[in-house]
């Protein structure tokens, strides 16, 4: 036998003797064994360094069975909960939150604490609808909550609801976070919640209310002696200016705040901007370098141990692939994401990689395949509650319809994916899967219904300030308007559409009139 393997060996059968040699001591022994260990590593560790073995304390405090170490106990257990948290060891924060909740000395500050953090590693987990079950369940049953925790867990409620895609409803919880954040007298908490109106906001309403809701935030977040929660909001002032066209200034932000990060030596917020930044670069079709910083962001995330984010930034830049004409790239993303989901158990986003591959195989032009992955697709939005997702598949599986020139199946499942959208109050999308709906009557003659469906659709892409799906909507409207027999009003429309067409709705543009434009 080789000294490495003898080496293991012996360490084995020394590790056997000992739990023998401790099982074979008397109850009161051990207990007091237990609380000399605790007063040794107390000694030897200073306060600030036992966050790293306060679990090992807290098990000395249980173990020494003694009821005035309770407290102790109960500290440390929240000491090791939330480097649990920091560190997305999200199972081991979820075990220690219960047992914090369930211990007979815990106080109600310390329940409190205990059902946010939970409810917190659920959500950092991808288990969404848990997670908001977990904050309305105790905004309702628990005795009279402080304000700070009633704010947290509204704000917790509200960054759940807003990955499922229930908006208004995540708006509803950040607005009730805004005078439980006043009360707790928390500068801090209000700025965060601040910030999480803005966001709920984000895409959901008129461009100028984000603004003066990223404003406040921005004004809040400038009296507080750290600068994280300036450089998150920073952050959605360049998802803001991306959605308003503003690409430049979204680019520059994005920049400006993923520096802020290096200086600061904030990787989990460097690695979160990255993806930003990536998305602002995209938006403003600087492909490739959105590319490889989306592989930076990939590769920052992996490294921190956010797995679950990782996989929804795979699929994010699958979605930049795809929208590239990178199919094989693009479906290896997906399936590299799909690995993560299946190695961590986190199934939050596995629609979204499901409906990415459904999108792959319609542009190869295999329909049933396509029509497969997106019924799957749709099977995972309801399972997790992500009602808008869920919208978006049922638009997918319209797509596939259409593209297969199944119409009446076509319009059943656009009008179905609107009504969802709309009750998840997903109006952007909602917009957008209406136009679809009507360019199908456009083709069947429903000609009236299609004009004014298509006119809303750009009153609201309009005054929303969204570039990307404006011209496409007034291009289509141009087709209605064509067909209806208003030629000059059709030609106007084209005439203000043609600027910002995509060349493939432009060449769809050229043959409806007939003629290149």
């Amino acid at each position: 036998m080789g000294a490495p393997a003898a080496e293991q060996a012996y360490l084995f059968r020394h590790a056997l003797l000992r739990d023998a040699a401790y099982q074979l001591l008397p109850p009161a022994q051990r207990a007091d064994l237990h609380s000399l260990a605790l007063g040794a590593l107390e000694s030897a560790v200073p306060e600030g360094g036992r966050a790293e073995i306060a679990l090992e304390l807290a098990e000395h405090a249980r173990l020494a069975d003694n009821p005035d170490f309770a407290p102790r106990e109960l500290r440390y257990l929240g000491l090791a909960s939330r480097g649990a948290l920091d560190s997305f060891r999200l199972e081991q924060a979820r075990v220690l939150c219960a047992r914090i909740a369930a211990h007979p000395a815990a106080s109600q500050s310390d329940r409190e604490q205990a059902v946010c953090s939970l409810a917190e590693s659920q959500w950092l987990d991808g288990r969404l609808a848990e997670a908001v079950h977990s904050c309305e369940t105790a905004l309702g049953g628990l005795p009279a909550p402080q304000a700070a925790a009633r704010a947290r867990l509204h704000t917790l409620a509200c960054k759940a609801l807003r990955e499922q895609g229930r908006h208004d409803a995540a708006l509803a919880h950040a607005r009730a976070a805004e005078p439980a954040a006043v009360a707790a007298g928390d500068a801090d908490l209000s700025a965060r919640v601040a910030l999480d109106i803005a966001s709920s906001l984000r895409g959901h309403a008129a461009p100028e209310q984000v603004r003066h809701a990223l404003d406040h935030a921005a004004a809040l977040a400038a009296n507080l002696p750290r600068n994280n929660i300036l450089r998150r909001v920073l952050s959605q002032y360049a998802l803001h200016w991306a959605d308003v066209g503003d690409l430049a200034r979204a680019r520059e932000t994005a920049e400006q705040v993923v520096a802020l990060h290096r200086a600061a030596g904030d990787r989990f917020g460097l690695a979160a901007d990255l993806c930003v930044l990536a998305f602002a670069l995209a938006r403003g079709g600087n492909l490739a370098r959105a590319t490889t910083i989306y592989r930076e962001a990939i590769a920052a995330l992996r490294a921190n141990g956010q797995l679950r984010r990782a996989q929804i930034e795979l699929a994010n830049l699958a979605s930049l692939l795809l929208d590239t004409g990178q199919l094989m790239e693009a479906e290896a993303t997906l399936n590299e994401a799909l690995a993560v989901i299946h190695e961590t158990g986190t199934l939050g986003h596995e629609g979204m990689v499901l409906g990415n591959l459904g999108s792959a195989a319609r542009r190869r032009g295999n329909l049933e395949r396509a029509r497969e992955l997106f019924t799957a697709a749709l099977g995972c939005a309801r399972r997790d509650g992500m009602r808008a997702f869920e919208g978006h598949c049922l638009a997918y599986l319209a797509e596939v319809a259409d593209n297969a020139g199944q119409l009446d199946e076509a319009e059943r499942g656009y009008a179905a994916a609107a009504e969802v959208l709309e009750q998840a109050g997903d109006r952007l999308l909602f917009h957008i899967v209406r136009a679809n709906l009507a360019i199908v009557w456009t083709r069947t003659g429903r000609l009236a219904e299609a004009e004014s469906t298509l006119r809303a659709a750009v009153d609201f892409l309009r005054a929303q300030g969204e570039s990307r799906f404006l011209p496409w909507a007034m291009a289509q409207l141009a087709v209605c308007l064509l067909r209806a027999g208003n030629r000059e009003a059709a030609l106007e429309m084209r005439r203000q559409c043609l600027p910002d067409l995509e060349p493939r709705d432009r060449a769809e543009l050229d043959a409806a009139f007939g003629q290149p434009v």
